[in-house]
């Protein structure tokens, strides 16, 4: 298994292998009635994670991870009947299967996480390797794409996950960043998140999960969350933990930083309560500690 590293200035992009991950089993309903297809996506996705349908009408109120549609049914007219009748099927994955751009002419509503494919019967494999990427759990985990756009009115990174999703993280969001320019930025060799580094010589890393944390509706801990509450003294709590633990163990905030592969800045301001560590970072941080995750996020009042 490979890792893949990408290192961006300005001038230069450096392009990398793409480390290899086995998604699990998937459940896909499957509405065609070609027999090709139908075939195809059973023998390649697994014949016990496949239910295929050969009408739309047969879908409404299907249980289903994501819903695969050739276009040539004949009650193809029925959409949008399906997220009409199930609300819950707007939050799950549909791909359409389309043989030329008349085929979606119908498709004046579609949900959020949708997508097309070519037809023919040898596109089966994409269409495949798209679900298992989209569905494999550890995908809203892996940086896969990066790119900053830095213009008079706009600082934005645009994060693709591998999952399929992209983002537009505002530099404001970037913890830990101070408010001179960006020199460079990079995905990590784990792909959990990324480097970036400025003109004043500070680097800070953005884990995924501070990527969903502010852009990721859906996500449970996302910012706007009601439920996710508010706890003014969570980053002093957190990082007097840390700052703890680590003068129990002998460490020095150098040494602590090089074994949870962090920089020696960021783990300071972790330590001093300037920001609230993702879970990402704080997994990284407890595994080099040798201490479960929760011994640092626990309250003790």
């Amino acid at each position: 298994m490979t890792g893949k590293d990408t290192v961006t200035d300005k001038n230069t992009t450096y392009k990398y292998k793409t480390r290899d991950h086995i998604a699990p089993p998937v459940s896909a309903c499957v509405v065609t009635a070609s027999p090709d297809l139908a075939e195809g996506f059973s023998e390649k996705l697994g014949y016990e994670q496949v239910e295929v349908k050969r009408q739309l009408g047969d879908v409404i109120r299907e249980e289903s991870q994501v819903y695969v549609v050739d276009t040539k049914v004949d009650d193809i007219n029925l959409w949008p009947a399906p997220l009409l009748l199930d609300p819950d099927a707007r939050d799950k994955s549909w791909l359409f299967l389309i043989s030329n751009p008349e085929d979606v002419s119908f498709l004046e509503e579609t949900p959020p996480d949708c997508a097309f494919f070519d037809r023919q019967t040898g596109s089966v494999g994409n269409v495949v390797s798209h679900i298992k990427k989209r569905l494999n759990p550890d995908a809203n985990r892996c940086i896969e794409r990066l790119d900053y756009i830095d213009t008079d009115t706009e600082r934005t990174f645009i994060v693709g996950l591998e999952n399929g999703r992209t983002y537009a993280l505002g530099f404001d969001d970037v913890p830990g960043a101070d408010t001179t320019e960006v020199d460079s930025w990079r995905i990590d060799g784990g792909r959990h998140h990324f480097e970036v580094t400025q003109r004043s010589g500070n680097v800070v890393e953005v884990p995924w999960d501070a990527v969903l944390y502010h852009c990721e509706p859906q996500y449970e801990y996302y910012k706007g969350n009601r439920h996710a509450g508010v706890d003014e003294g969570r980053a002093d709590r957190i990082g007097g933990r840390i700052r703890e633990l680590r003068t129990q163990r002998g460490l020095s905030v150098t040494q602590l930083a090089a074994s949870s592969g962090m920089k020696r800045p960021n783990l300071s301001r972790i330590e001093n309560g300037k920001h609230v560590p993702s879970l990402e970072t704080l997994e990284r941080v407890a595994d080099a500690l040798g201490t479960p995750v929760a011994r640092l996020l626990a309250r003790t009042d």
